[in-house]
């Protein structure tokens, strides 16, 4: 996962069985994995049938990473230490390459002693103050540790911590030797507020897991259990859970539905069901009953209009560039007409769409 131009110098005396010398290495266009690092240099020494790294820095631009550690031949004795203190977030290759804008500083400690067959690992990644094109996120915190050996390996590496100001707690097992890990989470709250509308219920559980460099194979699952909003007089809740499932780049949405009402009065529904395939494809279904007054419309004359906006319509093809078959309905609409004082009120037809 670690690109570049690199060079090394050393020099090194003794014996094959017990070397002795120095080592120095540089790095330019430096990448690990997507990530753009600034030049790398390692310096180090080979003593005493161990290697010994006594300095390692590179960095992201204003943020800088630094480790020291040592390693013995026969991989029986191990110690390496990584700090990445407040790197601004904003200079992660991931959030750049996609325009997102963000702010935030990341920072990332890691400890590792014991043996090559069984490491023990403890850190703490840690993310203050995140905003994510102007929504704020606020703190995430994660701790890895490992519990001990159990003959010479070492047991998994146990996760812990809470995301977005304890919106989301986490917890989970990292194995090494397996490479595998799952991460269950409860979801408390939503970590984030959509415009125009109100979130006042967000519960659920979520859980990955999945196999260290195999992306394909990775699966995200959602469930969440409570989920009301209101936008402008009306109120949105589910009726029974809604899940989404993930498996590489696929998510999955199993047949949903959100409830609209007015006061005590029902004013609607809209179910949904099918899928996207974030590298390619789309494939949804929606059919329900909206009222126009919900929807999260940037002018108060529409969010104060009436009528419903009735839908059966299948969306499919590309995601970039779907495909839209099926019929929209207009019942009973009202809004006004731009540039004048006038407005259409009792507005019925139908909109249909073929592909």
């Amino acid at each position: 996962p670690l690109a570049g131009a690199f060079s090394l110098e050393a020099e090194v005396t003794g014996t094959l069985h017990d070397p002795r010398g120095t080592y120095r290495m540089t790095g330019k266009d430096v990448r690990f994995r997507d990530q753009e690092l600034t030049p790398l240099h390692l310096a180090g020494r080979i003593e005493r049938r161990t290697l010994y790294l006594d300095r390692l820095t590179t960095g992201t631009g204003e943020g800088k990473i630094e480790g020291r550690g040592e390693i013995a031949f026969d991989g029986r004795d191990l110690a390496f230490h990584l700090l990445a203190p407040r790197i601004p977030v904003a200079e992660l290759t991931r959030f750049a390459a996609r325009e997102i804008e963000a702010s935030g500083l990341l920072s990332l400690e890691l400890h590792a002693t014991g043996s090559v067959t069984a490491p023990l690992v403890s850190g703490r990644l840690r993310i203050e103050g995140l905003e994510l094109d102007e929504q704020t996120l606020g703190d995430s915190e994660l701790d890895l540790e490992t519990a001990g050996d159990e003959g010479g390996r070492a047991t998994p590496i146990t996760i812990a911590g809470h995301l977005f100001d304890r919106a989301i707690s986490l917890s989970g097992k990292l194995d090494l030797a397996a490479r595998r890990y799952r991460v269950t989470g409860r979801i408390e709250r939503a970590p984030i507020s959509p415009a125009r509308m109100r979130i006042e219920r967000f519960r659920g559980e979520m859980t990955i897991e999945g196999k260290l460099g195999d992306r394909g194979g990775r699966r995200i699952g959602v469930a969440f259990s409570e989920l009301r909003l209101s936008a402008n007089r009306f109120r949105i809740e589910n009726r029974g859970a809604i899940r989404l499932d993930m498996r590489g780049e696929v998510l999955s949405v199993a047949a949903c539905e959100l409830a609209f009402a007015e006061g005590d009065r029902a004013a609607g529904a809209l179910r949904v069901t099918g899928g996207i395939d974030l590298g390619g494809e789309i494939d949804l279904l929606l059919r329900g009953e909206i009222p126009v007054a919900s929807l999260p419309l940037s002018s108060p004359d529409f969010r104060a209009g009436g009528g419903f906006i009735e839908v059966d319509a299948l969306v499919a093809g590309e995601r970039r560039r779907p495909h839209l078959a099926g019929s929209v309905r207009l019942r009973g609409v009202a809004f006004p007409i731009p540039g004048t004082r006038q407005r259409l009120h009792d507005l019925d037809g139908v909109i249909a769409f073929f592909s």
